[in-house]
């Protein structure tokens, strides 16, 4: 008890007023926190859990850089969307960046995104890089972008999700178009220079330069 409390007196002490204000928002908890004044830093090891915006952030490390305004998270990053009632939306990385000015999250490493609802089948979005944007309500994904629902799945170097339409639009990066497999009674490949999916419905909606093959599934 005598130790939290010394910690405490010296961050009020000898902190800048903006790090007592910070502190509070997001509100960060650990189990070990190192004070490193000259850098204006505070690391956070081990359980670390972090609350902003209704949202939260478990890893095992965390940086902040109140100077940058930056939050580094390392290894088993897990972050917990506040969509709205009846959805979820969580992330995995092995890293993560938080700019808080931009209301900004950046991952990479082993990522990807879940999403469920009460109305359809879970989706998940694998990314070598994935960018949520709290300003826009979407999430950008880039680079080998595999999405699956079921036995349904599409492939792309560029995904978008967004929140409000529950539309995710799949465009040519690099010159590589994605493709979609769609999975019923028959086998339906279909590539194109845009695909939008919509998953609450199940439709698809193909723009630019459609190639498309169907064949019987083999019982």
């Amino acid at each position: 008890m005598k130790k939290i409390l010394i910690i405490l007196i010296f961050i009020i002490l000898f902190l800048p007023s903006s790090y007592a204000k910070l502190s509070y928002e997001p509100e960060i908890n650990a189990d070990i926190m190192e004070v490193l004044r000259e850098n204006n830093t505070i690391i956070f090891r081990n359980n670390v859990k972090v609350l902003y915006a209704n949202n939260i952030l478990t890893a095992d490390l965390l940086i902040k850089n109140e100077k940058d305004k930056i939050i580094d998270a390392e290894n088993n990053v897990k972050i917990y969307y506040n969509v709205s009632e009846g959805e979820k939306l969580n992330l995995v990385s092995n890293s993560a960046k938080y700019f808080i000015s931009e209301k900004k999250t950046l991952l990479w490493g082993n990522s990807y995104m879940l999403y469920s609802s009460t109305t359809i089948p879970e989706i998940k979005i694998s990314a070598e890089k994935i960018t949520i944007d709290e300003n826009t309500k979407n999430a950008v994904f880039e680079d080998k972008v595999i999405i699956s629902q079921g036995k349904n799945s599409a492939k792309s170097e560029l995904a978008v999700y967004d929140y409000t339409t529950k539309k995710i639009i799949l465009s040519t990066k690099n010159n590589i178009n994605p493709y979609v497999e769609y999975m019923n009674d028959y086998k339906i490949n279909f590539e194109a220079g845009k695909i939008t999916i919509f998953p609450d419905k199940g439709n698809f909606l193909f723009e630019d330069k459609v190639f498309g093959r169907i064949s019987p599934i083999k019982k």
